[in-house]
């Protein structure tokens, strides 16, 4: 038995540039940034940090659901409602879903470390911490319902909820590539002929302190030398850092026939997907590591019975640090010889998303196919030309027949989705 064609019949997104995948993918074109300057009293004393917010979100209208409203902090608020728009946009926002399968990525543990200040102050005398009386005073502080709030798979089962999608599942937590992993995992099930039809996306926020510190450490920030707007500058010769940010990214995706059977429009088709891991860059991290998302690209492509000189455009992380930015390049040049397809990222636009990040670039693609425009890099005004890649600088009217979609977390983990234009 041949394995079914995959199609995707909707999208739907949540960030910082829209609430719509239209309006934010227009928002792409036209190179506009929404990257702003923290503020906030709290980080008075810190480097300048940049990041995208999420604007205009009405939890009353976007989530109808008056216990999902209380429960769901940020980012899974965010992938309810992108899940919600990815369902419309397909015309099964109203059907049954029970069979439909659901697979999401996420953060580990979405746990807002400031939820438990309250509780310490409460617990601290003199210098010390008495564990007796935050038993007695501190823990009622303490909101009871913390937990729930921040379980790792609290988007997909807010999706289940609201939505009743009750078919096969699975939730992945594995840093910035989970997004695209749900959407690999996704092709698996359908591919083996669990489900027909899946729902698969990612979420994420990274603006709470503790991540805002852990990137600061890491030293993978924008330097905020430059007005907010173009600080963030993918593949660019005065690349000093991402912003980070936060969002979701969703799509439906079907087998063909039951596309087909419907009259669904069609977005694009999923060829096939390649993952590499580099375990070694845990403990060494001067491991070479451009040949592994190299190597789980050429997996995509040759897994879709295609050649590296198939591709017309790739989909990539341009997450601007010189380190991140020189892996890319160097994946890229590992991969291709002659043919050269243009590159494109989004982070100048909206900063880095974390494990949406994949998921967004894949819901670009598919829009890139059905406008045959490609957008450009935001703030890649003079990229570095040691790279030799040709970066889409404007709006890049082209027609493209295949786009790779890829994402990688620092090396280590690596993921890659070949897609196409969709023929019957």
């Amino acid at each position: 038995m041949s394995r079914p064609r995959i199609v995707v019949t909707g999208v739907g997104v949540v960030s910082p540039l829209a609430l719509s995948a239209d309006a934010h993918f227009e928002a792409l074109l036209e190179g506009r940034s929404v990257v702003q300057r923290l503020e906030d009293a709290d980080y008075c004393n810190y480097p300048p940090i940049l990041l995208a917010r999420v604007r205009d979100f009405d939890r009353r209208v976007l989530i109808p659901d008056r216990m999902l409203r209380k429960l769901l902090s940020p980012s899974p608020a965010y992938a309810l409602a992108g899940a919600t728009f990815a369902l419309t946009d397909a015309g099964l926002a109203s059907q049954d879903l029970t069979e439909c399968g659901l697979y999401v990525g996420s953060v580990c543990l979405d746990v807002n470390p400031e939820a438990f200040i309250p509780a310490l102050r409460e617990s601290i005398r003199g210098e010390e911490v008495e564990l007796a009386r935050f038993a007695t005073h501190g823990m009622k502080l303490v909101d009871p319902l913390f937990l729930v709030k921040s379980l790792p798979n609290a988007g997909l089962c807010s999706i289940a909820i609201q939505h009743q999608v009750l078919g096969p599942n699975a939730n992945i937590t594995n840093g910035s590539v989970s997004g695209l992993e749900a959407v690999i995992a996704a092709m698996q099930s359908l591919g083996r002929g669990e489900c027909e039809f899946a729902l698969a996306g990612g979420y994420d926020c990274l603006l709470s302190m503790d991540m805002i510190v852990d990137y600061l450490l890491g030293k993978r920030l924008a330097s905020g030398d430059e007005a907010p707007g173009r600080a963030c500058r993918p593949f660019d010769r005065r690349h000093s850092g991402m912003a980070l940010s936060e969002g979701a990214a969703f799509l439906m995706l079907e087998t063909e026939q039951r596309a087909a059977r419907r009259g669904a429009r069609v977005y694009g088709e999923l060829l096939s997907y390649g993952e590499t891991a580099l375990p070694g860059r845990l403990i060494d991290s001067e491991t070479e590591a451009a040949a592994s998302l190299a190597a789980a690209a050429c997996a995509a492509i040759a897994g879709g019975g295609d050649q590296p000189s198939s591709i017309d455009c790739v989909f990539g992380s341009g997450l601007a640090t010189a380190w991140d930015d020189a892996h890319e390049a160097a994946s890229y040049n590992c991969l291709f010889g002659g043919a050269r397809p243009p590159l494109t990222c989004y982070t100048g636009s909206m900063g880095f998303p974390g494990a949406a990040a994949g998921t967004f670039s894949l819901v670009h693609a598919m829009l890139s196919l059905r406008h045959n425009v490609v957008p450009p890099i935001a703030n890649c005004e003079e990229p570095i030309p040691e790279f030799g890649i040709p970066f889409v600088q404007r709006p890049l009217a082209i027609k493209p027949d295949r786009a790779l979609v890829w994402n990688s977390d620092q090396g280590t983990k690596n993921a890659a989705i070949t897609a196409a234009r969709y023929r019957e």
